[in-house]
Parts: C-alpha cells; sequence; structure tokens
C-alpha cells in the first residue's frame, strides 16, 4: 500500500466536482476506487470506455431541491449501474 493507504478498505468522499471526479476515476481507472460516496453528483465524461465496476460500492445522494443539477443524478446512478456498480441512492429534500 503506497503511503500506507489500503485503498481497498477506503471510501472515497467527493461534493459536487468533487463527487464527479470521484466517479469519473472510477470509470478511467477501474480497480482504484472500490467505495465511494457522491454527494451531488451528475455524469461528466463525454465518452465512456468499457468498465467493469463490479465489487464496487455506491452511495449517491442527490438533492430534490436542487434545481440546477439535481435532475442529473438519475442518470449518474444508471451509468454506474450499467457498469456493474452497487448502488444505494437517495433523494433528500434539500438542494
Amino acid at each position: 500500500a503506497r503511503h500506507g493507504l489500503d485503498l481497498d478498505h477506503a471510501t472515497f468522499l467527493g461534493y459536487s466536482n468533487g463527487a464527479n471526479l470521484v466517479s469519473s476515476l472510477m470509470l478511467l481507472h477501474p480497480g482504484i476506487v472500490r467505495s465511494a460516496a457522491l454527494l451531488r453528483p451528475m455524469p461528466v465524461l463525454d465518452e465512456v470506455p468499457a468498465t467493469d465496476l463490479a465489487g464496487t460500492r455506491t452511495l449517491i445522494i442527490a438533492g430534490a431541491a436542487d434545481e440546477t443539477y439535481g435532475s442529473f443524478a438519475p442518470a449518474l446512478v444508471t451509468l454506474l449501474s450499467r457498469h456493474g456498480t452497487e448502488i444505494d441512492a437517495r433523494i433528500v429534500p434539500s438542494g
């Protein structure tokens, strides 16, 4: 484990663009992120490679009152699910 980090037991947490960065890392470099919590994410990649994310667990939290980006979260749920991620998607009554 480089720098003493055991990525198999780490959870990557990202909010907004940080969440977009983590989801992109998952899709572009499978195997690095095994567990992620994505707060207010959206899909950002124009092209998504064929990626196997089986064994990856992801929590996605979107805001029902987020008029700018909230509507994009379901597309990311679909995208990551299609690539094998185990998803727990939740919508909270806030922005």
